[in-house]
């Protein structure tokens, strides 16, 4: 993909996710083991954390940790999952509904990492 070094926002940021939905195969989001132990304050434009992971359940294909994920990209991360979801405009629809910007996919209201695949696993992340 390309490297971004300012944050994205309002309809650039929903061009950017529709060029990214139609250009890879699947998207990942990464979730902390402790983000969701309190859930009273995650919430952005009234998507709650959870509701958002429920609301991509359709497009879910894996999930790993991110003790797995290290040993493949070599990063450290504390205790958590990876969600890897196939990349569909109805999915895109639903990561423009949670964030009006790309900087936005931070905890504690969001997920975090938001990146891109294609077909080949090689990542073309965009935070």
């Amino acid at each position: 993909m390309f490297r971004l070094y300012s944050d994205v926002r309002g309809t650039a940021y929903e061009r950017l996710i529709d060029y990214a939905m139609e250009r890879a195969d699947t998207f990942m989001l990464g979730v902390h083991k402790w983000t969701t132990e309190d859930e009273d304050e995650l919430s952005n434009k009234g998507v709650l954390f959870k509701e958002l992971l429920h609301r991509l359940n359709p497009f879910l294909l894996s999930t790993h940790s991110y003790e797995e994920m290290r040993g493949k990209h070599s990063i450290a991360y504390t205790p958590g999952t990876f969600y890897r979801y196939q990349c569909t405009p109805e999915a895109g629809k639903v990561l423009k509904q949670a964030a009006s910007s790309l900087f936005s996919w931070v905890h504690p209201k969001l997920p975090e990492d938001l990146c891109f695949q294609n077909a080949d696993g090689e990542i073309g992340s965009l935070t």
